[in-house]
């Protein structure tokens, strides 16, 4: 008896010293787990999620995955799948606290009996622990970490976010969280998914790759089975129910992939995410982008290049590649990108990342510049000549005559004596760097050389005003005015207007002596159709995540940058270049279109930029060999202004009202003779309106009897005349 008692008495204060030493022990725990620091915090975490762009519409263009998951709240998750889910996983989950000791007793029993792993007895919160850390090392330290972990999933989260947490993160093969697994396997959403889906889903879990029924359906339907007695033995269905749902024939089949809309754009608007948010959040945070883009203005501008190849092939030249842009100029957002012809052949954005030469589109900035300035109107007569520049040398070219075959230099002076034919004769060859050419089809022009003989293909056209000039693209008139002004000044005015590219003040800048790339010349022509008014370009509107956190929205970022009465003038002048100048391809009946064409030295590269008071369009044509032409007369006016009224002609159709352009306060209209310049007199046949500033417009009236009197510019430069 004593013995008996001697037993209970060690037995019991074993007990309270094993109790006591429990609660300093978990005490213990809980002061280190304070300072224990995890790879994740609670309160911040967010499961990798993919990201999801779309058009200004909600047309869902892109899907941005690193690993393919989407999230659903729990109220969207059949019941059925939570059930089967709990009695395939964890038996116990809506009891314990985060471990289930019977179950982990019994593993380790099974596991030592079989003296080898074969089953786990991990619940489903611990699984959520370790899933949540991101790390699956079986180290001592991890496992602790781990066991931690758990406890504070369980502290913070009800058993219904738990499992709502686990569903949404756990891996069903080849993707992860039930909303993916049910569009994988059956084609549809996680809230459509029956009985027999949910506990063949359900049983995936436990080993992807071995019971994935595409490659191994016997043995996804055996899991199956085993699911679905766990569900009747825990109560969540009946016998009966589970019986139909094994025996119900199953359709195995995923859910269409959605195919990449606008792929440029996408590329475009991918870049700017990872540079704002690093790769991570844009791949894995479940971001939600909303995009400035219009879906149907890109399929037009995707499709109007397509027929544009197509017309090549049918005239037998090469195929092209070039860039499209389409910009509401009122806030600079973009409505559509095409950057090549097939994004699977090449990923070279050529609306953004091509820079190249615009030719003559480039003039916009230098008559912008010369009537903001008051250097003139548009009304000004300028001499279209033949025009040598001082400090000229230049070799002589051999003649045939073998008693006369030297070499020597040209002054200015000889220069004077010679006709433009004799100076096409010379032998430039050592002195020239590059060339541009004019877009009227005719115009060529020679570039950065020691000195600079500028010439008109065909033939001078005299005296001209400054409309004609910009209507019929003249360069040498381009070329007097740019020496008149300073090359500085136009290079200030491209530069405040947009274009973000570096450029040099050369005479030659006005005919695109400089490269620039589609998408800055759109945004810099764009704050003409505003008055005035820059729009930083932008392909976004909003980005937010899948909580329904904004991260940014759209805000409007506007400068004046010139004076509405000048972006009048040049509007005014502009829509002249689409009715009757080299843009007039471009032209739609009933509506006001504004527009530049320019072409490139051996009509590499053909641009043309158009706009409505609501649109601008840019196209860029050219290859990607910068040596390759276009082809025989293959002019921005020729090839590329058709496209643009592919892109607009529809979409423009649909306005019932067109706009026109605004006629701001001061200016005033005139109409003129073409010959002088000066106000027409009534009988006079050939006459046109042109627009002034008020106080610029002319006073008198034309006397055919007089001679034409030159803008004051022009005349400053007279000495560099040569003989026509």
């Amino acid at each position: 008896m004593k013995k008996v008692l001697k037993f209970f008495k060690r037995l019991s204060l074993f007990i309270m010293v094993s109790f006591f030493l429990g609660i300093v022990l978990a005490f213990a725990l809980i002061q280190i787990s304070k300072g224990m620091k995890f790879d994740v915090e609670l309160d911040t975490f967010a499961p990798n999620v993919l990201t999801r762009i779309y058009d200004r519409n909600g047309v869902l263009l892109a899907e941005l995955v690193a690993e393919k998951r989407d999230i659903v709240p729990i109220d969207d998750i059949p019941d059925n799948m939570i059930y089967a889910i709990v009695a395939a996983e964890d038996k116990h989950f809506f009891e314990h606290n985060g471990f289930d000791i019977i179950a982990m007793g019994r593993a380790t029993l099974r596991n030592i009996k079989a003296m080898k792993f074969k089953e786990g007895g991990s619940t489903i919160s611990q699984q959520l622990a370790k899933n949540m850390t991101l790390k699956a090392q079986k180290h001592m330290s991890r496992k602790v970490k781990e066991a931690f972990f758990t406890l504070k999933i369980e502290k913070k989260y009800s058993k219904r976010e738990i499992i709502e947490l686990y569903l949404n993160q756990v891996y069903f093969g080849r993707v992860y969280g039930v909303q993916e697994a049910a569009c994988y396997y059956f084609g549809k959403d996680a809230k459509e998914l029956n009985l027999a889906e949910c506990s063949l889903i359900a049983g995936i879990t436990r080993l992807p790759g071995y019971y994935n029924p595409y490659k191994h359906f016997d043995n996804a339907k055996f899991r199956q089975k085993y699911v679905l007695k766990r569900m009747v033995e825990d109560g969540y269905i009946t016998f009966n129910e589970a019986e139909a749902a094994f025996n119900q024939p199953l359709e195995i089949k995923r859910k269409d992939k959605v195919e990449t809309k606008a792929p440029y754009f996408i590329d475009y608007v991918k870049r700017y995410l990872i540079g704002k948010y690093g790769v991570a959040k844009t791949f894995n945070g479940g971001l939600i982008v909303k995009t400035t883009l219009d879906i149907r203005i890109q399929e037009k501008a995707e499709d109007a290049l397509k027929i544009a190849n197509e017309r090549r092939l049918e005239e037998e030249l090469d195929e092209i590649q070039g860039g499209i842009i389409v910009m509401d100029p009122n806030n600079g957002q973009i409505l559509a990108m095409v950057g090549g012809t097939d994004f699977k052949l090449s990923q070279w954005n050529r609306a953004v990342q091509a820079p190249r030469q615009p030719g003559s589109l480039f003039k916009v900035f230098l008559y912008t510049a010369y009537l903001d300035n008051g250097m003139g109107t548009l009304s000004d007569l300028w001499y279209d000549t033949p025009i040598a520049f001082p400090d000229i040398k230049v070799k002589r070219p051999e003649k045939e005559d073998d008693n006369d075959t030297e070499t020597g230099t040209i002054t200015p002076d000889d220069l004077k004596n010679l006709t433009p034919a004799e100076i096409k004769d010379l032998d430039l060859s050592e002195t020239l760097t590059s060339s541009i050419v004019g877009d009227t089809e005719s115009d060529e022009i020679e570039d950065e050389i020691d000195f600079y003989i500028p010439t008109n293909y065909q033939h001078f056209s005299g005296v001209v005003n400054i409309r004609r000039a910009i209507q019929s693209s003249i360069n040498l008139v381009a070329i007097k005015v740019t020496y008149s002004i300073g090359p500085g000044t136009v290079v200030s005015y491209a530069h405040r207007m947009g274009i973000k590219s570096p450029l040099k003040p050369v005479i030659t800048v006005a005919l695109g002596a400089n490269e620039v790339n589609l998408l800055e010349i759109v945004s810099a022509v764009s704050c003409l159709p505003t008055g005035g008014i820059r729009n930083e370009p932008t392909a976004i509107l909003q980005v937010r995540d899948f909580k329904g956190n904004i991260h940014e929205k759209y805000i409007p970022h506007k400068k004046r940058v010139l004076d509405e009465k000048t972006a009048f003038l040049m509007n005014f002048v502009l829509m002249g270049v689409v009715k009757r100048g080299s843009g007039w391809r471009a032209n739609i009946a009933g509506h006001e279109i504004a527009g530049k064409t320019g072409t490139t030295n051996n009509f590499t590269d053909a641009w043309f930029v158009g706009y409505t008071p609501d649109y601008i369009c840019g196209i860029y044509i050219g290859n990607d060999d910068p040596s390759v032409s276009l082809g025989d007369k293959q002019a921005g006016g020729r090839i590329a202004a058709p496209i643009w009224k592919d892109v607009m002609k529809d979409f423009l159709a649909e306005i019932e009202e067109p706009k026109k352009f605004n006629v701001p306060d001061g200016i005033v209209f005139k109409v003129i003779d073409p010959k002088t310049g000066l106000l027409a007199v009534p009988e006079l046949e050939k006459k046109y309106t042109e627009a002034y500033i008020k106080g610029t417009e002319p006073s008198k009236y034309s006397d055919p009897r007089k001679k034409p009197e030159l803008n004051t510019l022009d005349k400053k430069i007279e000495f560099f005349r040569l003989k026509p």
